[in-house]
């Protein structure tokens, strides 16, 4: 057995795409490699939609424990990406992209994410002009979005089954929700530079920036109820100071009251259809949103109920409890 070599976990490797060069290729067993010094248990899974299907025999030939998995071709990238982590079986599971596998750290982004039971994603480092709207319209969405942000993240099993039970799983697995109980710790990579964007990365983005204008719907909707509520009361008020007008002055136009009378009220009815139309949407998206009762990630506590109650109870709890006499009450 390899010295250093942990048994306790299992780790989970996964690729939405096949596409690998020859540097990608020497990149990924390199990787392989590294996860087998480290660890005894792993597996590395790959989707292809058949596109890759010629370089299957030389990936399952050249990569050890590797998985690969068949999809329908034409699916999404970040459909894929949520496809690969729903089957992985690991304990700790990265996602990640061919083209990032030898800038990242995957040994230590792994160990961050056991020891502080944390997502850890993979950053590049210096700064993006693209930043600021984006983390506006992140938080928007509830996701904290940054241009650097690299698709390699490492997710414990557990933040990884909350983030696969949400209906913005392709998001969520994309970007860290801005929910304040998702721990995250955000690891620069030296190695990672620039490159050009091709074609499909260029789509790839536009499709994301898409995901993430649908996902702030539901504050869209409250800021736009919001507003349309505010329309319905000027409107209301403009109403009254046109009767209020025509009251106090004998000079009034002819036909104005009428007009600014008809005028609110078009106001007033149309903030009152936009308002009940916000509200409902805002409704059907609530009882269609898979809304979880899991949002307490420690407790701390001044008594040990359940260690009081068997000490009370003279229970005693071994090795060899099924040889033992029946558990007996203090009287």
């Amino acid at each position: 057995m390899i010295p250093n070599c942990r048994e306790d976990v299992l780790v989970s490797v996964c690729f939405a795409d096949a596409e690998f060069d020859e540097a990608g290729y020497g990149a990924l067993t390199r990787m392989a490699e590294r996860l087998a010094e480290r660890f005894r248990y792993w597996e590395i899974l790959i989707l292809d939609d058949g596109a890759q299907r010629h370089m299957e025999e030389h990936l399952l030939r050249s990569v050890e424990n590797l998985r690969l998995l068949r999809t329908s071709a034409g699916l999404p990238f970040y459909r894929r990406r949520v496809t690969v982590a729903s089957e992985a079986i690991g304990d700790l599971v990265l996602l990640t992209a061919a083209e990032e596998v030898g800038q990242i750290d995957v040994i230590a982004m792994l160990t961050a994410a056991e020891q502080e039971d944390a997502i850890v994603v993979a950053r590049k480092p210096g700064w993006s002009a693209l930043n600021p709207p984006l983390r506006v319209l992140g938080r928007t969405a509830g996701f904290e979005v940054n241009a650097l942000d690299m698709l390699s993240s490492v997710f414990p099993r557990t933040q990884l089954n909350r983030l696969l039970a949400r209906t913005d799983r392709e998001l969520a697995v994309r970007f860290p929700p801005a929910d304040g109980l998702t721990p995250v710790i955000w690891q620069t990579c030296p190695t990672a530079v620039g490159k050009t964007r091709s074609l499909r990365e260029t789509r790839r983005r536009f499709t994301l920036l898409h995901r993430l204008l649908i996902s702030s719907s539901p504050r869209v909707l409250a800021l736009l109820g919001l507003g349309s509520m505010l329309v319905v009361v000027f409107a209301l008020a403009y109403i009254a100071y046109a009767i209020l007008v025509w009251l106090a002055f004998d000079d009034v136009q002819s036909g104005w009251l009428t007009t600014s009378v008809v005028l609110g009220l078009t106001t007033a009815f149309l903030g009152t259809a936009i308002f009940g139309l916000s509200i409902g949407l805002q409704n059907v998206i609530e009882m269609l949103s898979n809304t979880t009762n899991d949002v307490v990630l420690e407790e701390r506590s001044a008594v040990d109920l359940f260690g009081r109650v068997i000490e009370e109870l003279n229970v005693e709890i071994g090795a060899g409890l099924s040889h033992s006499p029946a558990p007996r009450a203090k009287r």
